[in-house]
C-alpha cells in the first residue's frame, strides 16, 4: 500500500492514459477554468466598486468646498466612505491567507 498527498496523486494521473485518466484530467482542467473565472469576476466587481466609489468620494469633496451648510453632510459622508472604501479594499486585495 501506498500513501500519496492529493498533489502526488495529480501528478501520476497526469502520466496515465485512458477513459478513467482523461476524466479526472478534464475535471482538473474545469476546476482550474472555474476558479480562473472566479478571479476575473472578483476583479471586475472591484474595478466597478472603484469606479463608483470614485464618483461618490469626488461629489462628496464637491460638496465640501461649497459651503459650511454642506461641510456638515460631508463629514457624515465621510465616515461612510471610510467604510466602504475598507470593503473595497478587502474585495480587491483579499488576504492570501485566508484564501
Amino acid at each position: 500500500m501506498y500513501n500519496i498527498t492529493r498533489d502526488g496523486c495529480m501528478m501520476l494521473v497526469m502520466g496515465f492514459t485512458g477513459k478513467t485518466a482523461a476524466a479526472v484530467k478534464e475535471c482538473y482542467i474545469n476546476a482550474f477554468n472555474w476558479m480562473a473565472e472566479q478571479l476575473s469576476r472578483r476583479l471586475a466587481m472591484g474595478e466597478e466598486m472603484q469606479h463608483r466609489y470614485a464618483i461618490k468620494e469626488t461629489r462628496s469633496k464637491l460638496k465640501g468646498t461649497i459651503g459650511s451648510r454642506l461641510m456638515n453632510e460631508r463629514k457624515k459622508e465621510k465616515r461612510v466612505l471610510a467604510v466602504e472604501h475598507e470593503h473595497i479594499m478587502q474585495v480587491t486585495q483579499p488576504d492570501l491567507l485566508s484564501l
